[in-house]
């Protein structure tokens, strides 16, 4: 079935009345009373198998409508959405996460963040109520994959869990629940810690924890993932970071990650240290980490960074170079017309700068950014 078919389809039916929907449905020989349904459902967590459960048990074979398993498709899913709103769909929060993405090109940034945020809870709902481990299992039939909308998701959540704390607590809980249903499939992959999916949901938890404890439990945390993990370089530089008005902390957590020899990514590390030192005006040191990071990079951590190592098989190098192509293909188009834009010419006399905040200016994490960017100042020039 044509995408553009489902949707014109899906279209067609929500404008239908619930009556009017089972009659369709009669039509196209399936009779099914609403108890049938549900329990039907119930027992489901993809409107397409409910579908095939019911086209098996069709009367007959409808001559008079074109695509008939289309529209019993459209049918079932308009019905899921009405009927059990408790009931996670996949194919449901699909739809979510589309539109969602609809309304936030439109501007309406709020109102993407809420239907993302009930998408995202329906996501670790299908996980918990039904078993289901690894998120593959739920990844899209579109051109956007679960992975990359996932962290979208969150950092659109986040700007609305800045002015609301009981989003935040929700916030905390969806990523949570991340690392309770998928966290496991994605550790049994041969990617490093940090380029795996569950090093963003931790450091999602753990930033959310941290805004509604004011730091408590968000050290603990950290704790107990680098004890169980300790090559996971992004953490120990996420963590330290939390630590920009205690210097000599951040220091000593990122001289504690180069202590594990099989870190995932030194070059990261010894970067940051690079810029902790650069910040504390020791430039000797700031260069000589630098040199350091520049060499673990070269040497192959960028290649350990995406999971590849001398074991790998060609065929894992051919799937990861791949997936990596394939994401600069998606790019490319958007770049050349970008690049082939006329660029107009900028005239200085009537170009204004932002301005940009004064260091001693007191400026609350959660107002607007002085600078004028319309962002939060945690998430500007105060990050």
């Amino acid at each position: 079935m044509r995408v553009s078919a489902i949707a014109r389809n899906l279209a067609e039916v929500a404008r239908l009345s619930d009556e009017d929907i089972l009659k369709k449905l009669k039509l196209l020989g399936v009779k099914v009373e609403r108890a049938e349904f549900e329990k039907l459902c119930r027992k489901q967590w993809r409107a397409s198998k409910v579908t095939f459960d019911l086209w098996q048990k069709r009367a007959f074979r409808s001559q008079q409508v074109k695509d008939p398993a289309s529209w019993a498709y459209a049918c079932v899913v308009e019905l899921w959405r009405r009927w059990l709103k408790d009931v996670p769909c996949a194919e449901l929060i699909e739809l979510d996460v589309m539109k969602g993405y609809e309304i936030y090109e439109e501007g309406q940034e709020q109102e993407a963040a809420i239907l993302w945020g009930e998408a995202l809870e329906g996501v670790v709902k299908i996980g918990r109520d039904y078993g289901v481990k690894n998120l593959k299992e739920l990844e899209f039939g579109v051109n956007v994959s679960i992975y990359d909308w996932i962290p979208e998701a969150f950092e659109e959540i986040w700007s609305q869990a800045l002015d609301d704390a009981a989003w935040m607590e929700r916030r905390r809980d969806m990523a949570a629940g991340l690392i309770e249903c998928f966290a496991e499939a994605e550790k049994s992959t041969k990617q490093p810690a940090s380029a795996r999916p569950d090093s963003f949901w931790r450091m999602a938890m753990a930033e959310s924890v941290r805004e509604i404890n004011e730091g408590e439990g968000f050290e603990a945390l950290f704790e107990k993932w680098l004890s169980e993990d300790p090559t996971w370089a992004d953490g120990w530089v996420f963590y330290a970071d939390s630590f920009d008005e205690t210097p000599e902390k951040r220091e000593a957590i990122l001289k504690k990650a180069l202590e594990n020899e099989d870190l995932d990514d030194k070059g990261t590390v010894y970067m940051n240290l690079g810029n902790h030192y650069r910040m504390q005006g020791n430039d000797s040191l700031a260069e000589e980490y630098d040199l350091r990071g520049k060499e673990a990079f070269s040497s192959g951590g960028f290649a350990r960074r995406l999971g590849l190592n001398e074991e790998n098989s060609p065929e894992d190098l051919k799937n990861s170079f791949d997936n990596i192509l394939g994401k600069l293909l998606k790019m490319g188009p958007a770049l050349l017309q970008e690049e082939s834009r006329p660029k107009a010419e900028m005239n200085t006399s009537t170009v204004q700068a932002r301005p940009m905040p004064a260091l001693d200016s007191e400026v609350g994490r959660k107002q607007p950014c002085p600078c004028g960017s319309g962002k939060k100042y945690k998430r500007c020039c105060g990050s």
